[in-house]
């Protein structure tokens, strides 16, 4: 059977549920965003808290990973802490 290249990609909404690209694009936006409004604070700290699908999503970003691949990250375990840094 021919597989819609959208769903190999992650673009697709199949079923309702935002595709994990478009996840990994809001979620860093998002960060950047925090970053431009903390730069005063330097050093900072920024904690996110979150469903652990949007922070291993989000995690992938910062990582310059494929979001699909998220799940083969650490699981994140309720009330877990992980800090991550952007991978250059």
């Amino acid at each position: 059977a021919d597989v819609d290249p959208a769903l190999e990609h992650g673009l697709h909404g199949e079923y309702g549920v935002e595709p994990v690209q478009s996840v990994q694009d809001r979620g860093t936006r998002f960060v950047s965003e925090l970053e431009e409004h903390h730069t005063d604070y330097e050093p900072a700290l920024i904690l996110l808290v979150s469903h652990g699908d949007l922070l291993q999503i989000l995690q992938t970003g910062f990582e310059r990973m494929d979001p699909r691949g998220h799940r083969a990250l650490p699981h994140l375990d309720p009330c877990g802490v992980r800090q991550v840094q952007l991978r250059e």
